[in-house]
């Protein structure tokens, strides 16, 4: 009885430790610019400059956030309790998560400007799309390109409805989506195409590494009260460092406005493709 307590409680910090963990985004960006390193000369194709924008991609880019929401939601009440190897993937996850911000602060890139920059909000027609272009081009990070967490945490997504044997009325949509969204990404200049490749192939291995652990082992530790402990404990510590983050990102925000409007005098605006 104690071990099943364990077990669900332990799976739920868990959870909490990935949200919080996500919290740090905008963090790790800012120290990534402060490292004063920019690799993305050596990542950006000459091509993809001309490669055209078309702002409606917003939609799908920005529906990576609800989806994987409601699919860490699916995850915890369908998967959690009846397939054992679910709970593979969210130490994958986590794993996931880690080592895609220890990649941001190794290997800091800027790619926007040497693609063309973002697209000009103000040159499309009001509605809907255009303040959703401009809310998301105000708050994209400066840095943290390297590989894209849109790419790999929604192909994370995919191996877990695959792992749960997902009916295709839920993976087609699902998979159609994954594409746009991917698409998206370099079409609105948020990306360059081997950020999307590197997250394809970390997704790929972090996922694989997660399936090959001992799933008893893993099980047996999470339905102890060591876990509850180290797991509380992190939980603890990125809570209150997200806290503590938030006058950075008011900073790093205020840094980003200023760069933002001192590129906007060299970089010329891209017009949406008709």
């Amino acid at each position: 009885m104690f071990e099943s307590l364990f077990y669900f409680l332990n799976v739920a910090l868990l959870f909490i430790a990935i949200a919080a963990f996500g919290e740090h985004y905008a963090m790790i960006s800012s120290l990534a610019e402060k490292s004063g390193k920019d690799y993305a000369k050596h990542i950006v194709f000459g091509f993809e400059k001309n490669i055209k924008t078309y702002p409606w991609f917003i939609w799908p880019y920005m529906a990576h956030f609800p989806i994987l929401f409601f699919g860490y939601i699916f995850i915890l009440v369908v998967g959690i309790p009846n397939n054992d190897r679910t709970l593979l993937l969210m130490v994958g996850a986590l794993l996931l998560d880690f080592t895609s911000f220890a990649l941001f602060l190794l290997f800091p890139t800027k790619v926007t400007p040497l693609i063309g920059g973002l697209i000009d909000a103000n040159s499309l027609s009001p509605g809907k799309t255009r303040d959703l272009i401009a809310n998301t081009n105000n708050n994209m990070p400066l840095f943290n390109s390297l590989p894209s967490l849109h790419v790999s945490q929604g192909l994370w997504l995919g191996f877990a409805l695959y792992e749960l044997s997902a009916p295709l009325w839920l993976f087609v949509p699902y998979a159609i989506w994954f594409v746009l969204m991917c698409l998206g990404t370099v079409i609105l200049k948020y990306h360059a195409i081997l950020d999307g490749i590197t997250g394809i192939i970390l997704g790929t291995l972090v996922y694989l590494m997660a399936v090959s652990l001992d799933v008893q082992a893993i099980k047996s530790f999470m339905s102890s009260l060591t876990a509850t402990i180290s797991l509380l404990s992190i939980d603890v510590v990125l809570l209150y460092s997200a806290k503590e983050h938030s006058a950075l990102l008011q900073s790093f925000l205020s840094r980003k406005a200023h760069t933002k409007a001192e590129e906007s005098q060299n970089t010329p605006s891209i017009t949406r493709a008709s």
